[in-house]
């Protein structure tokens, strides 16, 4: 099967749960791809929003249609592990045409309803030049 590298954007999520006992969540995202094991790519953290907007770019440097993008949103806590406020997954089949739209976040501590917005193109498909400018490295 054919070898392509995608552009991720992860754009923001919906409905986080709040697992700040005197403030908010202080959410960021990790997207990591079944097909670079130990390659992950890092948003930066928001702090004390529910709804972030992180609108993080990246390069994934290959990417088969057998391979998965797992995301996972972390709500960052000073000194201590980071907890867990939703995971999501995207097979490669609903990736290699492009995406865009809302993946639901599993394991969100509510049922369910918080979401990922993510939009994902491979190369050649409509990239812009302004896109050249995105990391092509992971944190």
């Amino acid at each position: 099967s054919s070898v392509m590298p995608l552009c991720v954007t992860i754009e923001g999520a919906t409905n986080l749960r709040n697992a700040d006992f005197w403030s908010k969540s202080d959410p960021y995202v990790i997207c990591e791809s079944s097909g670079l094991v130990g390659m992950r790519f890092q948003s930066h953290v928001i702090m004390d929003d529910l709804n972030p907007v992180w609108n993080y770019k990246f390069m994934l440097p290959r990417f088969v249609i057998d391979d998965e993008l797992s995301f996972t949103v972390l709500d960052e806590v000073y000194g201590k592990q980071p907890e867990v406020l939703g995971r999501a997954r995207l097979e490669g089949a609903a990736i290699v045409a492009g995406f865009a739209g809302k993946v639901p976040l599993e394991d969100d501590g509510q049922g369910g309803i918080a979401e990922l917005s993510v939009k994902i193109k491979t190369l050649g498909q409509d990239f812009e030049e302004s896109d050249s400018s995105v990391s092509l490295y992971p944190m």
